[in-house]
């Protein structure tokens, strides 16, 4: 019969090896080649400017880029204000599959590139909340996975995107000011 030594030593690296392997499985699965997303502004560049408000010159975006090797699919977003605050699925990439299947759809990021949603909020409505801050959640997995990856989730505030519309609008309107003198 083997010695007991020996045994409880194979029980011991088989162990340490299990806890090991769990580690990688749960590091490969939440952290590994995920996608990320932000919310950005973007300015209108026809230059067919409503006075000097920044709000109806300028866009709120979430952007997800992908930097895995794989392409990735957006199944949904959710985000903690559905009364007042969405995503407008018919003006991105993502309401051009809904509308054309009259479902929501899914929409791909194809890999090492980043794709846009617009973010839509009645901001009179949203005033008393300004500075309340709330979760977005984004539904995805990569393409020809059968099951969906944890969601990618950042926090944000109306205050803050509207800070992201005002830098962005001052700062092309500066260039543009610098660019006629």
């Amino acid at each position: 019969m083997l010695d007991s030594g020996f045994v409880e030593g194979i029980k011991l690296v088989g162990g340490f090896l299990g806890i090991g392997t769990a580690i990688f499985t749960i590091w490969d699965r939440l952290f590994r080649n995920r996608p990320w997303a932000h919310p950005i502004a973007v300015v209108d560049e026809s230059g067919s400017w409503v006075l000097s408000d920044y709000r109806m010159n300028t866009t709120a975006l979430i952007k997800i880029t992908n930097e895995s090797r794989r392409d990735i699919v957006i199944r949904d977003v959710h985000q903690s204000f559905p009364d007042f605050i969405g995503v407008n699925y018919h003006a991105s990439f993502y309401g051009l599959i809904a509308s054309q299947t009259n479902t929501r759809g899914e929409a791909v990021v194809p890999s090492g590139k980043s794709r846009s949603l617009e973010l839509m909020y009645d901001h009179e409505r949203g005033k008393p909340e300004l500075e309340k801050r709330f979760w977005v959640w984004i539904h995805w997995k990569p393409a020809g996975a059968f099951f969906p990856r944890f969601p990618l989730v950042f926090r944000t505030s109306l205050k803050e995107i509207d800070g992201y519309r005002r830098d962005a609008f001052e700062l092309v309107r500066a260039q543009d000011k610098g660019n006629r003198h």
